[in-house]
């Protein structure tokens, strides 16, 4: 292992360069490349990048800049900076109508119930900076989002033939859609959390969770930079682990539950 780390690494570990590759079943191949620097200036800082394409779904790049460790230090703070595009994005229509297979006309889809199901494309850019306060397991994280997101119907593949599922413009009256086409946006948020998850045992891998637990309550505000929508989202999010043998293995139990204030026809779908 260290043979192979040396390719990609400074002698003093502070710069690392290296490939990726990940597979996903039904996804396909994403292949790019990451970059990591720590403590170039002396501060302590950890700038991230990396960048991937391939596959049926995404392309992504990022960038990261931090200060102190989320997971130990008083107070820690960065930016993040993320432009990702996924072209198989599924939407069903809204409420809990019967599935149709051709509707005579384009589905209004902030009045109807009827569900079928087509794919859109999705390219969402963001830069988020985050202050996170701590004390043994308590926390507060504070994020602000600035968020630009271009929604298309997806028509054609990559290689120019046509797509196999069916385009969402095709069956749903887009203009009556929120969120459709290119909007501009912001969102903060307030999470407040109590975390204990770590390893079951002294030998299981370095961040791989098998005991503890987690309560995080958060709250933010959506604002719609392009009209007066604005909509709150709140929820929470418990975790508990429990240890069945050493592997690991663990019993992960969890339940989530969020909100929004906004209507059907306010909120981005």
């Amino acid at each position: 292992v260290s043979v192979v780390t040396g390719w990609f690494t400074t002698e003093d570990k502070k710069i690392a360069i290296f490939p990726t590759a990940l597979v996903e079943t039904g996804f396909g191949l994403n292949v790019g490349a990451r970059a990591q620097f720590k403590d170039l200036f002396g501060a302590g800082e950890r700038i991230g990048l990396r960048a991937g394409t391939g596959g049926e779904f995404k392309t992504v790049a990022e960038a990261k800049v931090s200060l102190g460790d989320k997971k130990s230090s008083p107070v820690a703070g960065g930016i993040r900076a993320r432009y990702e595009k996924r072209n198989r994005d599924r939407f069903y229509g809204y409420g809990n109508g019967d599935v149709i297979e051709a509707p005579g006309t384009l589905i209004d889809p902030t009045t109807s119930d009827d569900a079928i199901g087509t794919v859109y494309e999705l390219a969402t850019s963001r830069i988020a900076p985050y202050l996170k306060a701590r004390s043994g397991d308590f926390s507060v994280t504070a994020t602000a989002n600035l968020i630009r997101d271009r929604v298309s119907s997806a028509e054609m593949t990559a290689d120019g033939n046509l797509i196999r599922e069916r385009p969402i413009g095709s069956f749903y009256d887009t203009a009556l859609l929120p969120g459709f086409g290119t909007r501009d946006s912001t969102y903060s948020e307030l999470e407040v959390a109590w975390d204990t998850r770590g390893q079951a045992h002294k030998y299981d891998a370095q961040g791989m969770r098998g005991s503890g637990g987690l309560i995080s309550a958060f709250g933010g505000l959506h604002d719609n930079l392009d009209d007066d929508v604005r909509f709150f989202r709140g929820g929470i999010d418990l975790q508990g682990y429990i240890p069945l043998t050493r592997g690991p293995r663990a019993l992960e139990l969890r339940a989530y539950a969020e909100a929004v204030s906004g209507s059907r026809d306010e909120v981005p779908f």
